[in-house]
């Protein structure tokens, strides 16, 4: 895509992934190629998520939110006009959705509600374990909890942290700049940090036994259950995303 980077990217199955891009941008994987899906915005899309095929969420600068309804792509109204950078949730009816200057928008499946953070820094990435729990990290090392009622802070991290996911309520990762890797066990994050230079972008995984990271100069790693390892093949761009 030449320097229309992708920033975000979810799939509902192997042959249902979504990616979107810096110049606004969607593309979408059928199992066998990458196509086009017209968004009707130019501006940036930074991530992407949903709950199924047929409802995927796009989101981008300016307080840009589409909706993917199976068919097209279209324009909901967010009510900010925030740069937008992560998202995720529950279910159709929870959905978390941050941005820069602390934003934080709630979907309860008919509108899209703001929500006190308590920050102003960028708030980049969030992972729900449920509608009452729920995490968002960002930058200045920031991490909030969501406890059904307010978001609160949680903890702090030593710098900006970028992404963020768990295989429950007691096994949550979150990663940053300069090799942050920071874990949660039900009580306390730990610092796990994997004594790299490199900038973590995003995490994701499948179960607790199976873990990833990504970031600059196309770090990867994955975590067994046991310890990280370096899966990385060799220099080039960054990763920003993985699903």
């Amino acid at each position: 895509t030449g320097d229309d980077e992708i920033h975000g990217v979810w799939g509902s199955r192997t042959d249902d992934v979504w990616a979107v891009t810096g110049l606004g941008r969607i593309l979408h994987w059928d199992g066998s190629a990458w196509s086009l899906s017209p968004s009707g915005v130019g501006n940036f899309l930074y991530d992407v998520w949903g709950t199924s095929a047929q409802n995927v969420w796009a989101i981008g600068d300016t307080g840009t939110i589409l909706h993917w309804d199976g068919s097209n792509w279209s324009s909901v109204a967010s009510g900010s006009t925030a740069d937008l950078y992560g998202i995720g949730g529950t279910g159709p009816t929870d959905v978390w959705v941050t941005g820069n200057l602390g934003e934080i928008l709630h979907w309860n499946g008919s509108s899209w509600t703001s929500f006190p953070s308590g920050t102003v820094s960028r708030l980049n990435g969030v992972w729900s374990a449920s509608t009452t729990d729920a995490w968002v990290v960002g930058f200045n090392g920031t991490i909030l909890h969501w406890n059904g009622t307010a978001w609160s802070s949680a903890a702090t991290a030593v710098d900006h942290l970028y992404g963020v996911w768990g295989s429950s309520p007691t096994d949550v990762w979150a990663v940053g700049v300069v090799g942050i890797v920071l874990h949660w066990d039900g009580s306390s994050w730990v610092d796990a940090a994997l004594g790299v230079g490199y900038d973590f972008l995003d995490t994701w995984g499948t179960r607790s036994g199976d873990v990833w990271a990504v970031g600059d100069f196309a770090a990867l790693y994955r975590w067994n259950g046991t310890a990280w390892a370096n899966m990385t093949e060799a220099p080039n761009e960054g990763l920003f995303a993985i699903w």
